[in-house]
């Protein structure tokens, strides 16, 4: 083949017009084609072999004839239309195979015929015995299957084959050593939740016992503060107060017309003033220096000259909150247990200042001082009012009563000018209004960096989800991006992050992850109530049992993370019941029906 291309090549030079040079070429690229086609040499065992092989090759030669006559019929039945060209470069692909094929079987028979020529020149006693060696076009495939044949060995460089035995030994150490990696980090990985759900069991146990604990001490200070504001409203209103001022108008109206309808008036103000604030749990200084003037006035009508009093309040201070009741409860000891007492009477002087960010009240009397008359008081008021302060302001409200000079009582009482929100009519934390106090703008960096590990969600506390993504982002790097890891988690990974970006997203308390930061004073609604976990369902994750179930459900991974270890070996053993009992823990475990062995329900997805 090589001499004929290069006699043409020869014959293209002297030729005389350009239709020969065109048809010169065309055989050139013909034989050229040949040339470059591979051949496989085949041994073959014996004549038998030979036989169906040349069997085989006349059956490709039918199908090839069978596909040129699909092929012509089509072109015949749409010869006018936009893929009749597409469809003749088909029919003439299907004739060059044809052709080719027909070569093949050709050589095939005329091996057949020297073969058989072989035997009646040398007369071989058993052909059967006798190895065949054909050439076939390796475009065609090899021999069918059945045939036992042998190949030519392919002559390589050695350098080459040195090089290709490296590269498979090195391609195979970095199997083995990803293989180890991944048994290494599963084994960990099972180790650590076992040893999480019985080392768990007793933090958790103890986390319950705060938990009610911290629940009990917040009802006990809920029912105190309703104690303090009944006894707070008793105070203000006492019966006997109320029978001694209706009894003094009753004897002053005989005595005094004026003097008694003076003193009903200032009764009703005193009621006025005092009722709005037993229904309200904030107030302001000007509302309850009201009170307390209203409350004095009524006094000094039943005291006469024996009671005098001074107020001194900045009118800058008026509108700032204060708890009610508190200054009429010091004035109301001052004159009870100081000046009522005394026989000349005396003075009580009120004061507000502005000391730093705290707001100061001073009550001093110059009466009889601590001890100094037997009214039988019993320090509840004083107790209460403690107790309030604590409750509202912490550590930054404070009493302080002493003994003034040269007699009576000072009693100085401190409050921070910024209230808590508990003073403030309808004010709420975030904890309270349903706001998570962890912040957007991070929550959606780490979702959006590191989002594949889950870092988001153990961010806001949901650390049973996040170790779940964290176990398919692992799982999608050691496996090269295995679909069944890599498509779930980027799906999940992508719906956080718009949870996220529309302040939908929630932490392990069920709060919105709302604000973008520190410094956003924006106000937001929670839109859900805070979630506590049933304390009759499992603490184990019904989210974590699911993902078990499904992938490693059939050695009874689900059963082993919510303590059941008796089946769970069981269905180690007997490979989930060759399935069965498999699919039926599918269906427990997402219906929420599946047990731990304290027989709790697996169904809190957190």
């Amino acid at each position: 083949m090589e001499r004929a291309r290069t006699g043409l090549v020869g014959v293209r030079i002297i030729a005389p017009d350009a239709q020969t040079i065109k048809d010169i070429d065309n055989a050139i690229e013909d034989v050229s084609r040949e040339i470059s086609t591979d051949r496989v040499d085949v041994t073959l065992n014996n004549v038998g072999e030979l036989k169906r092989l040349i069997d085989a090759q006349r059956e490709d030669v039918k199908q090839a004839t069978r596909a040129v006559g699909d092929a012509t019929a089509k072109l015949r039945a749409t010869p006018d239309t936009a893929d009749s060209e597409s469809n003749f470069d088909a029919l003439n692909s299907k004739i060059e195979a044809l052709q080719k094929s027909a070569e093949q079987l050709q050589e095939l028979q005329n091996r057949a015929k020297e073969i058989a020529l072989e035997k009646a020149t040398n007369g071989t006693d058993n052909p059967e015995t006798t190895k065949i060696t054909v050439t076939m076009d390796s475009r065609f495939g090899l021999p069918p299957i059945g045939l036992n044949f042998v190949a030519a060995p392919v002559n390589l460089d050695p350098a080459v084959r040195d090089s290709i035995d490296a590269t498979v030994a090195r391609d195979a150490k970095k199997l083995v050593a990803g293989a180890a990696s991944f048994v290494v980090l599963l084994t960990l990985y099972f180790l650590m939740l076992i040893a999480r759900a019985f080392a768990g069991r007793a933090a958790r146990g103890e986390q319950r016992a705060v938990i009610a604990e911290s629940r009990e001490r917040s009802e006990s200070h809920a029912r105190q503060l309703a104690e303090a504001r009944l006894m707070v409203m008793r105070a203000q209103v006492e019966p006997h107060f109320l029978f001694n001022t209706l009894a003094h108008v009753h004897a002053l109206q005989e005595i005094d017309p004026p003097q008694a309808s003076t003193m009903l008036e200032r009764l009703i103000s005193y009621l006025r003033a005092a009722m709005p604030t037993m229904r309200e749990t904030s107030s302001t200084l000007g509302r309850e220096i009201e009170v307390v003037r209203a409350y004095l006035d009524l006094l000094k009508i039943r005291m006469g000259a024996r009671l005098n009093y001074a107020i001194d309040i900045p009118s800058e201070l008026s509108n700032i909150s204060f708890p009610p009741t508190m200054i009429a409860t010091l004035v109301e000891n001052a004159i009870k247990h100081g000046l009522e007492p005394k026989r000349e009477g005396g003075t009580v002087a009120i004061r507000v200042r502005m000391v730093g960010d705290q707001i100061e009240v001073l009550v001093a009397d110059d009466g009889l001082g601590l001890g100094g008359a037997q009214t039988g008081g019993t320090g509840v008021g004083l107790a209460n009012t403690r107790e309030r302060l604590k409750m509202l302001y912490g550590d930054t409200g404070a009493l302080v009563v002493e003994p003034n000079a040269p007699s009576g009582v000072r009693a100085l009482l401190r409050v921070p000018k910024n209230p808590p929100a508990m003073v403030v009519d309808g004010a709420e934390t975030d904890s309270q209004s349903g706001i998570s106090p962890y912040m957007m703008q991070t929550t959606l960096l780490l979702a959006a960096l590191l989002g594949w590990l889950g870092a988001h969600r153990i961010y806001v506390g949901h650390r049973r989800t996040g170790a779940v993504q964290t176990f398919l982002g692992v799982f999608s790097i050691l496996s090269g991006g295995v679909p069944i890891f890599l498509l779930p988690l980027m799906l999940w990974v992508v719906l956080d992050i718009v949870w996220i970006a529309t302040r939908e997203f929630h932490d392990r308390q069920g709060r919105r992850v709302a604000r973008w930061s520190e410094t956003d004073e924006r106000a937001y609604s929670g839109r859900h109530t805070l979630r506590e976990r049933n304390p009759d369902a499992s603490t184990s994750s019904r989210a974590v049992a699911l993902t078990f179930v499904l992938l490693l459900g059939l050695v009874g991974a689900h059963r082993f993370y919510v303590g059941r270890t008796g089946s769970a070996l069981a269905m180690l053993f007997t490979l989930g019941g060759l399935g069965l009992w498999w699919i039926a823990d599918i269906i427990i475990v997402a219906t929420g029906n599946m047990r731990d062995h304290e027989g709790k329900r697996v169904s809190e997805w957190e």
